[in-house]
C-alpha cells in the first residue's frame, strides 16, 4: 500500500468530532404532556422557566415537539444580558435534528416586563423559522413572557 494511502486509512479510522447526544426513550416520551393550545404552551413554558432570573436577564428557550403535539424535549438555548439575547441558531436547529421533532416553539422574555416584539424579535423569528423549514420542522409558536403578561406571534398571525 502506498504512503498516501495508509496515511488516508490511518486518518479515516482515527477521525473523532465533538458532538451532540440526544437519548431518545420511548417509554418516556409516552409520559411527556401534549399541548393543543396556546394556553398549555405557556403555562409549560412557565412552569420550566427560572422565575428568579425573569425580571433580571433575557434568557432563550426551545421545546421540541412530535408531530402529535407531544413534548420531547426542551432546552435554555442562550442566556443574555438585560435588554437582549443572541441566539445560537445552528444550536437550536441542531437539537430539532437530533431529536426527530416535527414542531418547534421557542420562548424568550422581556426583563422589562414589556412584551410587545421588537424589530429584532421579529426577524430571529423569521431566520428560526426558514432554517427549520430546511430541516422539514415547523415553528409553531414563538412566545414573549414576562412575569405577568406574553405575547404569541402564533396568536397574533405573525407566523
Amino acid at each position: 500500500m502506498s504512503r498516501k494511502r495508509e496515511d488516508l486509512s490511518r486518518l479515516k479510522t482515527k477521525w473523532a468530532a465533538t458532538r451532540i447526544v440526544v437519548k431518545y426513550n420511548q417509554k418516556e416520551l409516552q409520559h411527556k404532556p401534549v399541548i393543543v393550545s396556546h394556553k398549555q404552551a405557556h403555562e409549560m413554558i412557565l412552569s420550566v422557566w427560572d422565575k428568579e432570573l425573569i425580571n433580571i436577564h433575557e434568557e432563550l428557550m426551545a421545546f421540541y415537539f412530535t408531530r402529535a403535539n407531544r413534548l420531547i424535549g426542551y432546552r435554555l438555548i442562550s442566556s443574555g444580558s438585560s435588554h437582549k439575547c443572541l441566539i445560537d441558531l445552528k444550536f437550536l436547529v441542531s437539537l430539532a435534528l437530533h431529536t426527530m421533532a416535527s414542531h418547534v416553539i421557542i420562548a424568550h422574555n422581556h426583563p422589562s416586563g414589556e412584551v410587545q416584539p421588537s424589530m429584532q424579535d421579529k426577524e430571529v423569528t423569521a431566520r428560526v423559522k426558514q432554517a427549520l423549514a430546511l430541516i422539514d420542522v415547523k415553528l409553531i409558536d414563538h412566545f414573549i413572557i414576562s412575569e405577568s403578561d406574553c405575547y404569541s406571534f402564533g396568536v397574533e398571525g405573525e407566523l
